[in-house]
Order: structure tokens, then C-alpha cells, then sequence
């Protein structure tokens, strides 16, 4: 029973270190989560601001060189050859182009297909638009098709209209290529500030799409973007923010509560679930979910991108993939404690066998000694304070043995004077008992 109290301090202590090892830990993975979190947003971000950036660019030197009169609007093969050379320096980009008076025929257009093929789109008759294959030289090698267009009635005109200053249109259906995207349109003045038309450049969402699976994360962790009315913008996953209608094949929007992906699902409900109106996030804020019982990070943050775009990046990155190093460490450690627990408790042992084996010996001889037995000594040769106490013991037995001795002794002198004094008042009564005649005659005979 000696030795439970030292066990119970031990294990207690063990147990402590090891909770308090895998709090720090949780909190210190919890942080670097956090930080890489925000390191993701700030990339995007600055990615995001960035491809957005170019339609700027091109937007305003095209305006200016309207202005100067170095871009002839009236000149459509020249526009659209112009066009054409701008898209292929700006790989991002997916069309540029201009309608002034369209009627007139006031209308041109350079665009690269996702396949990598240049085409240029104006009017022959409007409102008959003719989209022409062409090489790098914008020099037209087949005509491709013939449809009707109005221009008045698409959303980046109308936006620029509405706005009348430079501004991004709403995500919208681009005409012919089955594909979501958003246009960065401007109305044109020229230099005595009469309206002449509108410029605009087009995005693919599957651009943004595809900078998000290049993104650095770890393997089970997605990255995706909505508007504030819950539709998906793009996603890091192989899954389209849009699906092909079944009647025309026209892409239609995707909300992220019915992502074909389960967690950008989940995700997208327990958010929510928690934030009622999306475009109330004006801070970055931090959650905890569970997919199939599995535990994940969710991280939503409101981007602060160009005029008009209301973004939300949404992160999720499972528990496991950033705690699976500390729940290694943590098996490495209970590893390295029971290890170490054995140790302690085996060097324990062997220090109270070291301390309580005399004193066990000391008990036992001091029973010996209780019933009798003086001749009983320790023989425990000790430098420390046992020693000590095992030369006093023996001291003590010895003296305790030579005082019994002693009044072993003593006690029979005083047996023998108490049978001398038993034998003297023996005689001493017989003489008192006899008579003074008998004492007398014995005397007169005796002469």
C-alpha cells in the first residue's frame, strides 16, 4: 500500500502532461489552420483582383483610343482585327468588343473559343450577326454561322447604360459557347462627350474555375465562390457552377445547397443555417461542421473586389487532414508516456524496496525482540539514515538484551534472598514455637 500513492501521483502526472500536450497541439493546429485559411483568401483575393483587373485595362485603352480618334469604330474589319490582336495578348479574356450606332452596322467583336479558335463577329445586315473563323492574323477563313442579335437587350449593355460609367455586368448566359460568364462593360464618349457606344470584355467563369484546383490546399480541403444569392461562381472541384438544360442546352445556375458535390452541399446548408442573408457578411468568420459524422473547418470570407461583385469565398478543410499530424504525435506520445510510466514505476518500486525492505526487516526484529528474543540484531550495512537507524536499533537490542541481562540477574539474587529469608523466618518461627524447658534440658544434658 506504500507504493500506491507514488503510482497514482505518477499516472496523474502522465495524464496531465499528456491532455495538456494535445490541447497546445489542437490549439497551435487550430491557429496554423486559421492562418492558412487566411493566406487562401488573400490569394484568391489578390488573384481575383488581379484577372478582374484586365478588363479595366483593355476597356480604357480601347476608350482612349476612340477618344483619339487612333480606333475607328466606323471601320469594322479594323475593329475587329484590333480585337483579335488584344485577345491573344490577354489569356484570360474570352471576347472583346464594341456597338455604337448597330443599326448601321456599328459593331464588332474578337473572341477565343475554348478550344483555342479565333472568331470575329459583325453585322452584314442587321440584325443578322456573322461569326467568321479566322486565323491569328484575324484574316477570315470560313464562315461559320448566321443568327440574330440585339445588342440593347443583353445585360453588360444594359448595365452600362444603366450605370453610365464602367461596371460589371451580372453572371449571364453567353451567347452560342453554352458557358456562364461576366462582362466588364463601359459607355463610350468621344472627345466632345457625345455618346458613341459601348465597350465591354468578357469573362469564362471556368477560368476562375480553374485557378481554384491550382490552388495549393490540402488534398481533401475545397475552395468555392458564391454571390450572395447563394449560386455557385466557381469551385475547385471538377463540378460546373451551371447545368445544360435538357430542352435548349442553355446553362442555367447552380444554387450551392444543390451541389452534386456533398460537401460544397453541406457546406452551403449548415451556412445557411447560421447566416440568414448572405450579403450581411462583411467579416471574415470561422465555423466547425460535420460531413458523415467527419469534422471540418469551414471558413467564409467576403471578398473586396472591384465595383458591382459581391463574392463570397467559402473554404472547407476537414479536421483530420490538418489534425492527423497531431493525432500522430498524440500516439507517439501516449507511446513515449507508457514507456516512460513504466519506467518511473519500476525505478518506484525498486526505490520503496529500498526504503521500506529494512524497515520491514526492522518490524519483524522488533517483534523478535517483543517476544523475547534478545539475541536478535539487523544486519543492514547502510551509509544513510536507515543505517542510522539500524545502529541505533542494534544498540538498542543490545542494551535492552544486557539490561534483561541485568534484571535477570538481579531478579535471581533476589529469588535466592527470598528463599533465605523464606528458610531464616522458617527457623526463626521454629524456635519461637519451641518451649524454654526443652531449651533448658537440652542445655543441662548437654553438660
Amino acid at each position: 500500500m506504500f507504493i500506491v500513492p507514488f503510482i497514482l501521483q505518477i499516472l496523474t502526472t502522465f495524464a496531465l502532461i499528456g491532455y495538456l500536450s494535445f490541447r497546445n497541439g489542437e490549439k497551435a493546429v487550430n491557429r496554423l489552420a486559421s492562418q492558412w485559411e487566411h493566406e487562401v483568401t488573400n490569394r484568391v483575393e489578390d488573384h481575383l483582383n488581379h484577372y478582374l483587373e484586365y478588363p479595366h485595362i483593355i476597356v480604357q485603352s480601347n476608350i482612349n483610343a476612340i477618344q483619339l480618334e487612333q480606333l475607328n469604330t466606323r471601320n469594322i474589319d479594323t475593329l475587329a482585327f484590333h480585337f483579335i490582336k488584344q485577345i491573344q495578348l490577354y489569356k484570360f479574356v474570352s471576347a472583346i468588343y464594341f456597338t455604337g450606332d448597330y443599326e448601321n452596322g456599328e459593331y464588332a467583336q474578337g473572341r477565343r473559343n475554348i478550344d483555342g479558335t479565333l472568331n470575329i463577329k459583325v453585322y452584314e445586315d442587321f440584325p443578322n450577326r456573322v461569326d467568321y473563323l479566322v486565323n491569328k492574323e484575324g484574316q477570315r477563313i470560313k464562315k461559320l454561322q448566321t443568327r440574330d442579335f440585339y445588342p440593347q437587350t443583353r445585360p453588360w449593355y444594359q448595365a452600362a447604360i444603366k450605370a453610365q460609367k464602367p461596371t460589371w455586368s451580372e453572371i449571364y448566359n453567353f451567347v452560342g459557347p453554352g458557358e456562364l460568364g461576366i462582362t466588364f462593360s463601359a459607355p463610350v464618349l468621344d472627345k466632345t462627350g457625345q455618346f458613341r457606344g459601348v465597350i465591354a470584355v468578357d469573362l469564362i467563369l471556368s477560368d476562375i474555375s480553374d485557378f481554384l484546383r491550382k490552388l495549393e490546399v490540402p488534398l481533401n480541403s475545397q475552395v468555392f465562390l458564391l454571390e450572395t444569392s447563394g449560386d455557385l461562381i466557381a469551385s475547385s472541384t471538377s463540378e460546373n457552377p451551371y447545368f445544360l438544360s435538357e430542352e435548349n442546352q442553355i446553362p442555367q445556375r447552380i444554387k450551392a445547397v444543390a451541389s452534386q458535390n456533398k460537401l460544397t452541399q453541406a457546406a452551403a446548408k449548415y451556412l445557411s443555417l447560421k447566416i440568414d442573408n448572405l450579403s450581411e457578411i462583411k467579416t471574415i468568420q470561422e465555423f466547425k461542421f460535420k460531413v458523415n459524422g467527419q469534422a471540418h473547418f469551414l471558413h467564409i470570407a467576403p471578398l473586396e473586389l472591384q465595383q458591382g461583385l459581391d463574392w463570397i469565398l467559402v473554404i472547407t478543410v476537414p479536421t483530420s487532414d490538418v489534425m492527423g499530424e497531431i493525432h500522430a504525435n498524440t500516439r507517439t506520445t501516449i507511446l513515449l508516456c507508457i514507456g516512460a510510466l513504466t519506467v518511473a514505476i519500476v525505478v518506484v518500486i525498486m526505490t520503496v524496496s529500498l526504503v521500506t525492505a529494512p524497515i520491514l526487516k526492522l518490524n519483524s526484529a522488533a517483534k523478535k525482540i517483543t517476544q523475547g528474543k534478545w539475541d536478535t540484531q539487523l544486519n543492514i550495512n547502510r551509509n544513510d539514515e536507515v543505517g542510522e537507524l539500524t545502529h541505533s536499533f542494534n544498540c538498542m537490542a543490545n542494551q535492552l538484551k544486557n539490561s534483561f541481562k541485568s534484571l535477570e540477574a538481579n531478579n535471581q539474587q533476589l529469588k535466592q534472598l527470598d528463599r533465605l529469608k523464606d528458610e531464616f523466618l522458617a527457623n526463626t518461627s521454629h524456635e519461637l514455637r519451641t518451649p524454654p524447658s526443652m531449651v533448658l534440658s537440652v542445655s543441662v544434658n548437654s553438660f
